[in-house]
């Protein structure tokens, strides 16, 4: 269960029978609500003891409250839980529980692919995130949301204060604590009946990306303003080009020189200046080096590597 301090315990229950072998097994909820209250008295104890080594001054009012203010929230968890009902407050379990929907967990993945490239393509501090959703996902904004911090927090690899990865459930709190402002909207469906789109805005500028889900396939339906259609999925060389004939062979050339093979390619629609956007799927890691050479190619520019193990 994972507690609202962002301290992750499991408590395993193990039913057995009682009085005979053939007895069903039960669960005393009594014994389990002890459990879990044993717990978060632990996990409690241990974040005011460090807060008061950190110099932090703390009063007997926020003492008492501290320690004894989780277990209102836990009773009323565990009553919703064995109610089957979504569990809200302390135990944060609202996207745990949408995740685990099978219509939603192709676009929980897609939005956490979407996190990871935006976060491959911006170096910058991101300020906030806005995103879009409609059709099958407009009422899970929290959770493409969450799914897409995963993707941007993993890929710079952060950790949250106990040295695990962030997940859904630490990912809202852990933008929040870096000031990063997170926003949800729904939207009206567009060429795509449901549609995940993504902004992110740093000091720097805003970066876009939207995608669908097609069956069990993610694709990637704009980048960085311009439409196109590509499978988000092993290396990926992204790059803006002018069209005009002899770019894209330049390109392609280079990365024949330094035998890395080409296995597919999409070209996006031109902007009003003719800039396009290319997305090539290749057969391994692009070194800094070639990536360099590549953007020094003439009518080539934002050249990147990127992957989605």
């Amino acid at each position: 269960m994972l507690f609202r301090s962002g301290v992750a315990e499991r408590v395993e229950v193990q039913l057995v029978g009682l009085g005979r072998p053939d007895a069903e097994p039960r669960l005393d909820v009594l014994d389990l609500l002890g459990a879990v209250l044993d717990v978060v008295a632990r996990e409690r104890r241990l974040e005011l003891l460090q807060r008061e080594r950190d110099g932090h001054a703390v009063t007997r009012e926020e003492r008492d409250e501290w320690l004894d203010g989780d277990g209102k929230h836990v009773r009323v968890a565990l009553v919703a839980a064995f109610a089957e009902q979504p569990v809200v407050g302390v135990v944060n379990a609202p996207n745990l529980t949408l995740s685990q929907k099978p219509e939603l967990k192709p676009w929980t993945a897609l939005a956490t692919s979407l996190g990871k490239l935006l976060a491959q393509v911006n170096k910058a501090a991101v300020t906030s995130l806005q995103v879009q959703v409609s059709g099958k996902v407009e009422k899970a904004g929290e959770l493409c949301a969450a799914a897409a911090l995963v993707g941007l927090f993993d890929q710079s690899g952060a950790r949250d204060e106990t040295g695990a990865a962030i997940n859904l459930i630490s990912a809202p709190a852990f933008a929040a604590e870096r000031e990063m402002k997170v926003t949800t909207q729904e939207v009206e469906g567009g060429v795509f009946s449901s549609l995940l789109k993504l902004t992110v805005t740093t000091p720097e500028g805003s970066h876009v990306i939207a995608g669908t889900v097609l069956g069990s396939s993610q694709r990637v339906v704009e980048f960085e303003g311009h439409k196109l259609e590509f499978e988000p999925k092993g290396y990926m060389l992204v790059y803006k080009s002018i069209d005009k004939p002899g770019v894209l062979s330049r390109v392609s050339g280079l990365l024949g020189e330094n035998k890395i093979n080409i296995q597919a390619c999409v070209v996006s629609h031109g902007d009003a200046q003719g800039a396009v956007v290319n997305v090539m799927a290749i057969d391994r890691k692009v070194e800094a080096a070639v990536l360099s050479k590549a953007a020094e190619l003439a009518d080539v520019s934002q050249v990147h590597c990127l992957h989605i193990g």
